[in-house]
């Protein structure tokens, strides 16, 4: 079986293609063929070493093989699997290894996949789509007639919830880093967009809102926007970080107090995805938005297996919309 595999961390030509015996399942373990595999931020921080990242996943150093989301038939299941068998359609999510053509993971990891879902888009935006759910759901309840700032309004995660809450009546402030994203932001469903590089969020937010600023803050980029972020919430609101792209974070309690009372929380799916009752109705209400016009999901970028290392180059260049998948 061909598998990525990276034996040392650095710039994505450390990815190469290597033939590996893969095995059988274990108990509560499936074997997956993989039709299509996810690509995500959070396996280019693999791929570099980030520290933060590799000490929160536990994972060793090397080698290792990147992704953590794909979706395919299932092949082989483990002897104590209730919930799935051979031939069955699926998607997998948070399941390390998952850049090749085939893969085992848990039965706790996996989800049935509809027939109305193709593997590109299931493998895409399950991970993604999961995220948002638990964001604006169970981290900060988006409730009607709320307003939202969403950085990074056309990423992967952040398109998704500037579509999703704003089906809940909210009204929908999103950031972009380039004007050529403004219009793409607004068919999403964003009221008003801002470019971080070229305009004042903070100005923008309040000349929006009548001064009155946001509920709550959703943000993948860290750093950059975390200042601005503050400053565009009114008292007691959220700020709910979820990515640090940009750079990590480092919050004084205190400025929660001088900036309003707020609250700040750094949202993580894997606190939800234990209960496998809970990960499966999020499955279930992100699937059905998707089937029944709620969420647009664009067909992602496809490469080869092979082209592991130029679908992280394309992630990192922040120059494409939408998302990457890789066929083996």
């Amino acid at each position: 079986m061909k598998r990525i595999v990276v034996r040392e961390h650095g710039a994505p030509s450390v990815m190469k293609i290597e033939e590996v015996e893969l095995g059988h399942p274990g108990p509560d373990e499936i074997k997956v063929r993989n039709y299509a595999i996810g690509v995500n931020y959070t396996d280019v921080y693999t791929r570099q070493g980030n520290e933060t990242y590799l000490r929160k996943m536990n994972q060793e150093i090397e080698p290792f093989t990147p992704g953590k989301e794909g979706a395919g038939i299932v092949l082989e299941v483990g002897e104590s699997v209730k919930r799935f068998k051979p031939g069955d359609r699926v998607v997998y999510v948070q399941s390390f290894g998952a850049y090749g053509e085939c893969h085992i993971v848990k039965e706790s990891r996996t989800l049935p996949l509809p027939e109305s879902l193709s593997f590109e888009i299931a493998a895409s935006n399950t991970l993604r789509g999961l995220t948002a759910h638990f964001l604006m759901h169970y981290t900060y309840p988006v409730r009607k007639g709320e307003i939202v700032l969403v950085h990074a309004a056309t990423g992967g995660v952040g398109s998704i919830l500037t579509q999703w809450i704003k089906s809940k009546g909210a009204t929908v402030i999103g950031t972009v880093d380039s004007d050529d994203k403004k219009e793409t932001a607004r068919q999403l469903g964003a009221d008003f967009v801002i470019n971080t590089l070229t305009e004042d969020v903070v100005a923008k937010v309040s000349e929006y809102t009548d001064g009155k600023k946001c509920h709550v803050v959703f943000d993948g980029l860290g750093k950059a926007v975390a200042e601005a972020s503050l400053n565009s919430l009114r008292r007691f609101g959220y700020y709910v970080n979820y990515g640090m792209v940009t750079g990590s974070i480092h919050l004084d309690l205190w400025d929660l107090a001088v900036h309003g009372s707020l609250y700040a929380t750094f949202g993580d799916l894997k606190h939800h995805e234990d209960d496998y009752d809970k990960l499966s109705s999020m499955g279930k209400d992100y699937f059905t938005a998707i089937t029944d016009g709620t969420i647009h999901i664009g067909p992602p970028v496809q490469l080869p297996l092979t082209e592991a290392p130029k679908a992280h180059e394309l992630l990192e260049s922040n120059k494409r919309i939408g998302t990457v998948i890789l066929v083996p």
